[in-house]
C-alpha cells in the first residue's frame, strides 16, 4: 500500500496509530511474558482506573520517565531554547524524534521538553549539549519553521 500525503494532523494520528501497532508486535514478539506481568502488577495497584488510559497516553506522547530529568552517569541536564512552539505544531515526541536521528543521540540523553506557545525548551545531557544545538539549529520543522537552538538564559538573570 503506498503512502499518500495527508494533512498534518491525520497523519499525526497515523504515526501514532503506527507507533501502537509496533508496541503490540513487539510485545507479542519480544517482550517476556514475566517481565511485562510484573510491570502490569505494578501499574494495576499504582495507577487508579480511571486514570489508565491518560497516563499510557502521557507515556506514548512523552515516552518513559527513566529518560525525563534524570541525572546520569556522565552528569546533568542543560537546558536549552528553541525558537518554535505549539503555534509551529512542534510535539514533544516529533521534537524528541528529530534530535535523536539528527544529533545521533539516545533517548536518555533528552530530557524534560516544555512546549509553549511559540518557544520550547528541552533538557539535554550537559556533554551533548552543544552537539544538539550545532546539529539541530537550522533543521526545518514539518510546518517549514526554521529551528534555531541555544542554550537558555537563566530566568533570574533580569537585571
Amino acid at each position: 500500500m503506498e503512502n499518500q500525503k495527508q494533512p498534518q494532523s491525520p497523519t499525526r494520528f497515523t504515526d501514532r496509530t503506527q507507533q501502537l501497532k509496533a508496541i503490540i508486535r513487539d510485545i507479542k514478539e519480544h517482550v517476556n511474558p514475566n517481565e511485562i506481568n510484573a510491570m502490569r502488577r505494578i501499574f494495576r495497584s499504582a495507577v487508579p482506573l480511571s486514570y489508565r488510559s491518560y497516563v499510557a497516553a502521557y507515556f506514548l506522547m512523552y515516552g518513559t520517565l527513566e529518560s525525563r530529568n534524570l541525572p546520569t552517569e556522565s552528569g546533568t541536564f542543560k537546558k536549552l531554547f528553541i525558537n518554535a512552539g505549539r503555534i509551529h505544531r512542534l510535539s514533544a515526541s516529533y521534537l524528541k524524534k528529530v534530535i535523536c536521528e539528527v544529533a545521533s543521540l539516545d533517548n536518555t540523553n533528552v530530557g524534560r521538553i516544555s512546549i509553549f506557545r511559540t518557544y520550547t525548551f528541552v533538557e539535554i545531557e550537559e556533554s551533548k549539549a552543544n552537539k544538539v544545538i550545532k546539529s539541530v539549529s537550522g533543521h526545518r520543522t514539518a510546518k517549514g519553521k526554521q529551528l534555531q537552538v541555544s542554550v537558555a538564559k537563566k530566568s533570574d538573570a533580569k537585571s
